[in-house]
């Protein structure tokens, strides 16, 4: 590799094509940076400027080989803004879909730092994901079909549809047995998603068309409430019943489930440098969904 200090001063020589403009950028004197320069000419045996009375002029090799070294340095500066400068000490912000939150990852949080204990988070809910960027956020737990733009899309979960309701709920209203009742009583439905309660009526094969449901919400959480209340029965994807069915808040009415076609996704900018804080994030929370 050649010198740290003549691959700077001809970058910055070549990019004003000025001995002085980079003197004065770098701190230094004019024939410190004439000096570095003649030495990485030395190094890489070849000329990279050709010097006129006034003026610097590259030569072909210099002009191939300014975008290389500017590239690299600036690579240089980001990293080491981004692993040991200000970047370095700001929270991880990460925008997070509500439900997801709420029924999955805040109850986990308490576990995450006890291994994490210096990690600092910035949780910004959402009900709809980002579509082509992250609007200030350093990454994004998305619920959706992985359909992203732009972005960088790792796949989290595997899920499927299940209902739910509050216990004692079908027996309540006379359902013992579901499969013949389901067009009698009062259903929840959560909006924008593909997968429907007529998609798992076909796939429980239950005959019969189902009135509309008495209640929609906009997020998942709300219906799981609404559940809870015994309001109604629920479709709802497995992994944000999780605690809920484990606490006994919920019971699963049925046995027939549904494959979901979409999942919770990490979305990231493409390409930018990971700093150690979101990569220790990243893998927990991995490790938590089984992956």
């Amino acid at each position: 590799m050649p010198p740290l200090n003549a691959l700077r001063a001809f970058e910055a020589a070549a990019r004003y094509e000025s001995l002085t403009q980079a003197a004065r950028e770098l701190g230094v004197s004019q024939a410190a940076v004439s000096q570095q320069v003649r030495l990485l000419e030395d190094h890489l045996q070849q000329p990279l400027f050709l010097r006129h009375p006034r003026r610097l002029e590259l030569t072909d090799a210099g002009r191939a080989y300014l975008p290389i070294l500017s590239t690299a340095l600036a690579t240089l500066r980001e990293g080491t803004q981004a692993l040991f400068g200000d970047d370095a000490q700001r929270p991880l912000t990460v925008r997070v879909a509500g439900s997801f939150a709420r029924q999955w990852l805040v109850p986990r949080l308490p576990e995450l730092y006890r291994k994490q204990p210096s990690l600092r988070l910035r949780l910004l809910a959402t009900t709809w994901p980002s579509q082509h960027t992250l609007e200030g956020a350093d990454l994004e737990i998305a619920n959706g079909y992985g359909n992203w733009q732009g972005l960088e899309v790792e796949r989290l979960t595997r899920e499927h549809w299940l209902v739910v309701a509050a216990p004692g709920f079908p027996i309540r209203h006379g359902a013992a047995d579901l499969q013949t009742r389901l067009p009698s009583l009062p259903r929840i439905a959560v909006q924008g998603y593909r997968e429907t309660w007529q998609q798992w009526q076909q796939q429980a094969d239950i005959a019969g068309t189902l009135p509309e449901p008495i209640m929609e919400t906009d997020t998942t959480s709300l219906a799981i409430e609404a559940a809870k209340a015994g309001l109604g029965l629920l479709l709802v994807r497995s992994l944000l019943v999780e605690q809920a069915l484990a606490d006994g808040s919920l019971v699963q009415a049925s046995p027939v489930t549904l494959a979901s076609d979409g999942g919770h996704y990490l979305v990231r900018e493409a390409g930018r440098l990971v700093r150690p804080g979101e990569a220790a994030f990243c893998q927990w929370l991995r490790q938590e969904l089984g992956g």
